[in-house]
């Protein structure tokens, strides 16, 4: 099995949201269309229209992508956390505040 299969495996049985599967989208750059929509709609079982933009809109709320869904460096680094894109702009943001511990804390409980 190629290394590029494991991947997809990987992602196809994990339980991700969308809008975590389309920052990886734009962290290994598919090339697969000209927009964040137009990767989804060439999958086998793509999502609704309105989930897409949701996802979008969410990324761009938290700026992992800029309004022409351009990477930013918030998005490189968000991409790299194991986690919900809001919980890890909330732990970013407790580093940056130098308050990780009760972020943890408070990251843990929300995320379980």
């Amino acid at each position: 099995m190629r290394i590029c299969d494991k991947a997809r495996l990987s992602i196809a049985n994990s339980n991700i949201s969308l809008s975590d599967l389309a920052l990886r989208i734009k962290i290994l750059k598919v090339n697969l269309g000209s927009s964040i929509e137009d990767v989804f709609n060439r999958s086998l079982d793509p999502p609704s229209s309105i989930n897409v933009q949701r996802a979008i809109s969410t990324l761009v709320e938290v700026q992992a992508l800029t309004s022409s869904e351009e990477i930013t460096p918030m998005g490189r680094l968000l991409s790299k956390l194991p986690t919900d894109v809001h919980l890890g702009k909330f732990l970013l943001l407790a580093v940056l505040f130098k308050c990780l511990d009760p972020a943890l804390t408070i990251a843990a409980t929300l995320n379980s």
